[in-house]
């Protein structure tokens, strides 16, 4: 499939997932520690990790209203995960662990797109690995999860993931300029 007929098949249905559900953190009590969450609620065949700059335009939200993907996006169509990783990554997300330090930003440079047999997205997982904080759209994920896994799936990739200020926004002015 082409990159305009994937990012088209996308933004057509991105604004009915991300509004057809709060788009917030689940609540406390969610999930105890150690019980699994069953998510994504829908069928999906495959997953896509990208990475943005999310300070490349106002809304750190991955979608906007019209179902468009940031701006800031620098690896669009995404990356796709093999079985495996997917695997990995629904284990680690499904499963509650107990709580750990959070800070109060909530600056996401990655999200994780879970898309069904025509490419249409069913669900999204947007993280800040800097604050331990996400984003499940829709809602239904464990309050706390270990971000360790996600974090050595995106370097098995090859998507850009650095914990160094500015990175993200360098990428992004680069890109920009070429």
């Amino acid at each position: 499939m082409k990159r305009s007929s994937f990012l088209a098949s996308l933004t057509a249905s991105a604004a009915a997932l991300a509004f057809s559900s709060c788009a917030t953190t689940p609540g406390p009590g969610s999930a105890a520690p150690a019980t699994a969450a069953s998510w994504p609620p829908a069928d999906f065949k495959t997953v896509r990790a990208f990475v943005y700059d999310c300070e490349a335009e106002r809304s750190v939200g991955f979608w906007h209203a019209d179902g468009t993907m940031h701006k800031g996006v620098l690896n669009a169509p995404g990356t796709v995960l093999t079985k495996d990783q997917t695997r990995h990554l629904l284990a680690a997300i499904r499963t509650a662990t107990p709580k750990k330090g959070r800070t109060i930003c909530y600056v996401p440079h990655h999200a994780f797109v879970f898309c069904n047999a025509a490419s249409q997205p069913v669900a999204t997982l947007e993280v800040c690995f800097t604050c331990n904080k996400y984003i499940a759209t829709p809602a239904g994920l464990p309050d706390h999860f270990d971000l360790g896994p996600l974090w050595g799936i995106l370097h098995e990739l090859k998507v850009p993931a650095e914990a160094t200020k500015g990175y993200y926004r360098g990428l992004y002015k680069a890109c920009r300029l070429q």
